[in-house]
């Protein structure tokens, strides 16, 4: 065993950074792949609504006098980024 081995399992076991501690880095990993899968599960069902939402907006006009339209889609997008990662606050 060579003196740098020595050295980081001192330093491992001073700063409680020993191997054991991937299993949490692991775990949160998975949820936040099941959060993004979820996510996008939710941005696929709700899409529509936010389109037609975007749609009543602009046939309304109820957004006001915009200079810099965006698309149907571009709007629909900017409503579904802005509501549903509220549903997975908390």
């Amino acid at each position: 065993m060579s003196v740098f081995h020595s050295a980081d399992r001192d330093l491992s076991s001073r700063f409680n950074c020993a191997p054991s501690s991937a299993a949490p880095t692991a775990r949160k990993r998975a949820r936040v792949t099941r959060d993004s899968r979820e996510y996008k599960i939710i941005y696929v069902f709700t899409f529509p609504l936010f389109l037609a939402a975007a749609l009543v907006g602009r046939v309304t006009g109820s957004q006001g006098a915009h200079t810099d339209r965006r698309s149907i889609f571009g709007e629909a997008n900017e409503l579904a980024s802005a509501t549903i990662p509220m549903a997975f606050m908390g």
